[in-house]
């Protein structure tokens, strides 16, 4: 893990834009105060014109030269949620670091409360964060539009709704472990294991584990257990059910469906990407901060 270095910062904020104005506002002040240079796409400029009129430094970029210049930035700085968080993830891989603002219901991968922005955002510009890689699920099987998807949060297999459940088996490293009538699977990375696969009973996993999680969704079995399988492990997940398709969900995202008897391999990419987390201020207490 390593200081963040602040000179030009892109701003990534929720899809609505009445959710960030105020907090926006306090924002791009700190940031001047710090004199680093704001960064913004088109869309996000049009979402917040105004606010950033005020802006003596900023720069506009085309939104498909944002990845090709993501280099040129320092930090990704997010306004919003989770999900907000994990566009912003996909946006800069593991180019620069990402750190987050509360604005969202949980905001289990933020480093900065509301209530705190100033103080906080500061200590982030000062270089008291710590840049923590996350590992990323990536995707094949026989449907092509699944190549070089992947999951910063979580892979789900999940039941239709109009279907009462699905069967679904895996394996690990071609060993069969389960197949079982459920509600869906779920396989987490360790950012996301707080999320879908806590809630199915599955453990929380520490942000620097080499590994991911598998968690049956309300399997009809009493000895179904969560798996916590390495970073090398490949996961094969196959719709075991007769008639039922079964929906593919890549970070809270339906991608497409797995037919009955096809089969969908999961791998581990280490370092995919960058999340910047103050001291003190980790993923275990927001654990205990919202959850417990």
């Amino acid at each position: 893990m390593s200081p963040v270095a602040t000179h030009r910062v892109l701003i990534l904020t929720h899809l609505v834009p009445e959710v960030t104005h105020q907090a926006l506002e306090r924002a791009l002040r700190v940031l001047a105060a710090h004199g680093a240079v704001v960064v913004v796409s088109a869309s996000e400029e049009q979402k917040h014109r105004e606010v950033l009129a005020g802006t003596a430094h900023h720069e506009m970029w085309p939104d498909d030269m944002v990845q090709q210049r993501v280099g040129d930035l320092s930090m990704c700085l997010v306004l919003g949620g989770d999900g907000t968080t994990l566009r912003a993830l996909r946006a800069t891989r593991s180019v620069v670091p990402v750190a987050a603002i509360n604005l969202g219901r949980v905001g289990f991968l933020s480093t900065i409360p509301l209530e705190s922005l100033e103080r906080d955002l500061a200590r982030v510009l000062a270089d008291e964060a710590l840049v923590h890689p996350l590992s990323a699920l990536t995707i094949s099987g026989a449907d092509e539009s699944w190549m070089g998807l992947e999951a910063f949060n979580d892979v789900c297999f999940s039941r239709l709704p109009q279907h009462a459940m699905c069967r679904l088996s895996y394996s690990i490293n071609a060993v069969d472990l389960y197949d079982l009538r459920c509600d869906g699977l779920v396989a987490a990375t360790p950012a996301g294991s707080s999320a879908y696969n806590l809630s199915a009973g599955g453990p929380l996993l520490g942000l620097g584990l080499g590994g991911y999680v598998v968690s049956y969704v309300a399997p009809h079995a009493l000895h179904a257990r969560a798996i916590v399988a390495s970073e090398t492990d490949v996961l094969e997940v196959r719709n075991t059910s007769v008639r039922e398709h079964v929906a593919l969900v890549i970070d809270g995202e339906t991608r497409g469906t797995l037919a009955p008897g096809a089969a969908a391999s999961l791998r581990l990419r280490p370092r995919a990407a960058s999340l910047a987390l103050l001291p003190r201020g980790g993923l275990y207490r927001n654990f205990r901060d919202r959850f417990v």
